[in-house]
């Protein structure tokens, strides 16, 4: 018999509509909605039974004028979590803007930024229990705000003949950043030591590069050597 049962039941739709492309601009437009119900029964249920439901309108616009151009998108969205433990609700929303130049043939540059709001998850609101799996005793806080955060990516990509690069920095910084911490004590009745999800400022930065080799080809058949490697530097004001 399984010790515990979770159950997830809901729909998600959405509703796209693509622009004609009228000289270099295109984009689309459209609307996305998430209805789900979700309850666990037995010895791991330590999230109460909850119903969230999403709605969000957005857009996303393109420019491309060849060897240079825009783009950017926006988005509006409204969350609610309903709960025996507690009822909130979160409205967000979230904008980016970026230009990339073509310089020469297989060379692509790009900067963007952008702005994101994310509602807290059922989870990081409401749990409250042992959690095995994880080996922890979770526990939420209802009354946690939207996470909010700022990025900054730069992107290049090259491509000659045989060799292709890849490479992306970027650096990120959270205002209520959502952190699941310990605080040093065990529950009781389970033995397992007590996480607090807790927000706080925090910070992220680094960088990734890919790079491949086609050493050979013939046909649709072709042997290609890869590599890639990647950096993240993170931090909280919790430590």
């Amino acid at each position: 018999e399984p010790a515990t049962r979770f159950e997830s039941d809901g729909w998600e739709g959405r509703l796209e509509f693509v622009q004609p492309n009228r000289d270099g601009w295109q984009g689309a437009f459209g609307v996305q909605a998430l209805k789900r119900d979700f309850v666990a029964i037995g010895d791991e249920a330590f999230v109460p039974a909850t119903r969230t439901k999403e709605l969000g309108v957005f857009t996303l616009q393109r420019w491309d004028r060849d060897t240079w151009g825009y783009e950017g998108g926006l988005r509006l969205e409204r969350k609610e979590l309903d709960s025996v433990a507690a009822d909130r609700s979160f409205t967000g929303v979230s904008a980016s803007l970026g230009a990339f130049v073509r310089p020469s043939e297989g060379v692509f540059l790009s900067i963007s930024g952008s702005r994101t709001e994310r509602g807290p998850s059922q989870e990081e609101l409401f749990a409250s229990g042992p959690h095995p799996a994880t080996r922890s005793f979770e526990v939420g806080d209802p009354t946690l705000d939207s996470e909010v955060s700022y990025s900054v990516d730069l992107t290049g990509h090259f491509e000659r003949g045989r060799f292709e690069v890849d490479a992306h920095l970027f650096a990120v910084r959270y205002d209520g950043f959502v952190d699941l911490r310990p605080t040093g004590a065990e529950d009781a009745d389970s033995g397992l030591p007590i996480f607090l999800f807790q927000q706080t400022d925090a910070s992220f930065r680094g960088g990734e590069i890919e790079g491949s080799f086609r050493a050979w080809e013939d046909g649709e058949r072709s042997f290609r050597l890869e590599a890639s490697a990647d950096y993240v530097r993170g931090k909280t004001d919790l430590g």
